[in-house]
């Protein structure tokens, strides 16, 4: 075993820039790791909030460096993302039409998964997880609509579905005149659904969410969820007044593992099955309200958030919180922080133009 290098010896490795150095393990050069990481994408602020950005910072600064002002996108896909995004799509056509076009949801969820797996990074295990979750999103499309849609026809008229909205923060501005921030930062997102109901009139915002489980403390936590309060506010500036009901549309993605000598085909349709049979075990509503002073008080810790993260970007430092690595499975970021940029980790990522392109089309609200 070759004896561990002294740190006189590293920083005569690093002035050198020659000799390749061990550390945590691994042996880099430092000279190339160098020339890498000068080519890692710029950094880059657009001064743009939205919540996964503003939660993302929150848990590791370094995650957002990564995501948010470098825009690496990890080329491996995100099974949660692929069920909420087809989950929100496929509501956003039902409500704009009251109508459920079962096979043409089917072909959507199928042509994306399939275009997921082309990667050929991805194991056989790994591809029928994909799979899986085509199977989970159309049993949710199929069971919500026969549980929910025909009530929802009777009690709302759609004001709006999947819109997006994008306003200043004036707060950012007064901070903007002492020269502690940068730029003028703005708030943005995409509000599920603005409805009407028709027995009173009142405006409501419905908040669709897919998560893994629902349990008393995901329930216990609504009332404190800022997402929806920035939502909440930005109805505020566009119709007038704030929504007199937000109701939260939970839907519970599939738990059940396939069984012994199962065929997949069998197991997939077994997951289909299950949302219809049992919709009480996979879908619930809980109906909230929020007060004036529950949006102020996220406008100012919005205006205080802006503050804290220019100043990160204006001295480039970006802690890492390494208690949030695996919190939530493995962050696709961590390779990357453990051996700093190299030719291989850095090919894990395709580079975004547009971190919020999901959002062009917001109109600015004052």
């Amino acid at each position: 075993m070759a004896k561990p290098m002294t740190a006189e010896e590293r920083k005569e490795a690093w002035e050198n820039s020659k000799v390749p150095v061990p550390q945590r393990g691994l042996s880099v050069a430092l000279n190339q790791t160098a020339v890498i990481a000068r080519s890692l994408p710029e950094i880059k602020w657009d001064g743009e909030l939205t919540n996964s950005a503003r939660t993302t910072f929150l848990h590791c600064p370094k995650k957002f460096e990564f995501q948010y002002l470098r825009r690496l996108s990890p080329r491996n896909p995100s099974i949660p993302f692929l069920v909420g995004g087809l989950v929100h799509n496929g509501f956003e056509r039902i409500y704009k039409t009251w109508e459920f076009d079962e096979q043409a949801e089917r072909d959507i969820a199928e042509e994306t998964c399939e275009k997921v797996c082309r990667d050929i990074s991805l194991t056989d295990v790994q591809s029928d997880m994909i799979w899986e979750q085509q199977a989970v999103v159309m049993g949710i499309l199929r069971g919500y609509v026969r549980y929910y849609m025909a009530k929802d026809k009777k009690e709302w008229e759609v004001v709006e579905a999947e819109s997006s909205f994008s306003y200043p923060l004036p707060a950012a501005n007064i901070l903007a005149k002492t020269g502690d921030i940068r730029r003028t930062a703005s708030a943005r997102g995409k509000r599920d659904l603005v409805v009407r109901r028709k027995k009173d009139n009142f405006l409501g915002l419905i908040e669709h969410k897919t998560t893994a489980q629902i349990n008393a403390g995901y329930i216990a936590k609504l009332p404190l969820d800022n997402q929806i309060l920035g939502y909440a506010n930005s109805m505020k500036k566009q119709f007038g007044q704030l929504p007199k009901f937000i109701t939260y549309n939970v839907a519970k993605k599939s738990g059940l593992r396939r069984k012994q000598m199962e065929s997949f085909r069998d197991f997939t349709k077994r997951i289909e099955s299950e949302y219809i049979g049992s919709p009480t075990m996979y879908f619930y509503r809980e109906t909230l309200s929020f007060s004036e002073r529950d949006v102020t008080r996220y406008e100012e810790e919005l205006k205080r958030f802006a503050f804290m993260l220019d100043r990160s970007i204006k001295e480039k430092f970006f802690i890492m919180n390494t208690s949030h690595c695996t919190a939530l499975g493995r962050c696709p970021y961590m390779q990357l922080c453990i051996e700093g940029p190299s030719r291989d980790n850095i090919s894990r990522f395709s580079v975004r133009e547009n971190v919020h392109a999901e959002l062009d089309d917001a109109p600015i609200l004052e």
